[in-house]
């Protein structure tokens, strides 16, 4: 079961809660789902516990308490997972007019008694202080997000952060409507696996699409991150996208590189995989399920995702590569 909860609205303005009290099983989505999302997958994310909501003019402030939902095989057997506890406030301010459209600023407190890292496993207490942003000029974008995380880990203390910005141009009056996008990310990674203090950015509950439908990773930890993008509106029912990961870890001598192509016939009926050493591609049909499989340092990963309202179909290519 995904959702079921108590909702109080004590206090309306012209049809519009001002304080509302949430009870019970909800899920939680802020953001850019970096740091808390529903999960986007088979099986979405909720979480049990209390959520109050207060809205001032252009203001949006949620402060919850809950715990994430252990999900199990069985049919209605999904329990709160007792080992860790979430807690936060995170407040939105939208201006649709000004340079700056909307702004996110927030706390997130996170418990976990058995924490595992490449240093070991133990009970870690993680604050993390961040913020998003986007502003809008013209036919020009930008978004920034970046956060702060500090806390203990063991017997140690644990710092850590990330920043990530992108920035995208339109060009509606020319012909296929281009967009280009650049988007750039870095995340703090461990050191030395000996050192008690943990350094390495945790993402919390990200989103499970985090790097695009090819890869399924926890989010961006100990990472520097590069995603050009373009998208071209073909005609009226066919659209082109364009996009292109670069890798490389913070801390370590590794790289890894994909590159994946988008294209999106509304009203295609076609499903199908076919997958060979480390590349594949996917298709997927609408109100189906998508199948993909995805190399990664030579081992073949395949697993389905549900597809979105509108029918599309897909073809994607992915290739990583180490040094």
């Amino acid at each position: 079961m995904s959702q079921l909860f108590l909702e109080l609205n004590p206090l309306t303005h012209k049809d519009r809660p001002i304080i509302s009290l949430r009870l019970g099983r909800q899920e939680l989505n802020y953001g850019e789902g970096t740091l808390v999302s529903t999960r986007e997958l088979n099986v979405r994310r909720p979480f049990d516990g209390v959520k109050f909501v207060f809205q001032p003019p252009n203001w949006r402030i949620n402060v919850f308490t809950v715990r994430p939902v252990a999900t199990r095989s069985g049919f209605f057997d999904d329990a709160p997972d007792r080992r860790q506890t979430f807690w936060g406030v995170w407040a939105t301010k939208t201006n649709g007019k000004a340079l700056l459209r909307k702004v996110d600023v927030y706390y997130l407190g996170l418990d976990r008694n058995d924490a595992g890292f490449d240093k070991g496993t133990a009970r870690e207490r993680r604050n993390t202080l961040g913020f998003n942003a986007h502003e809008m000029a013209g036919r020009v974008s930008l978004f920034q997000e970046g956060d702060l995380q500090l806390g203990t880990f063991g017997s140690g203390r644990l710092t850590a952060w990330k920043f990530a910005q992108g920035v995208s141009y339109s060009s509606p009056r020319i012909r296929y409507r281009p967009i280009f996008g650049l988007q750039g990310a870095i995340s703090s990674g461990d050191g030395s696996p000996s050192n008690p203090n943990l350094h390495t950015f945790y993402p919390l509950f990200p989103k499970g699409l985090y790097y695009g439908y090819m890869l399924f990773t926890s989010g961006s930890l100990n990472a520097i991150v590069v995603h050009p993008t373009a998208s071209l509106q073909l005609s009226r029912i066919l659209s082109l996208d364009i996009d292109n990961f670069f890798f490389l870890a913070a801390k370590h001598k590794r790289r890894a590189i994909f590159a994946i192509w988008d294209v999106f016939p509304h009203g295609a009926d076609i499903t199908g995989t076919l997958c060979w050493g480390d590349s594949g591609y996917e298709y997927r049909m609408a109100g189906g399920s998508t199948h993909h499989c995805a190399g990664l340092s030579g081992l073949l990963r395949s697993g389905i995702i549900p597809s979105g309202n509108s029918a599309t179909r897909k073809k994607r290519k992915l290739l990583f590569c180490h040094s």
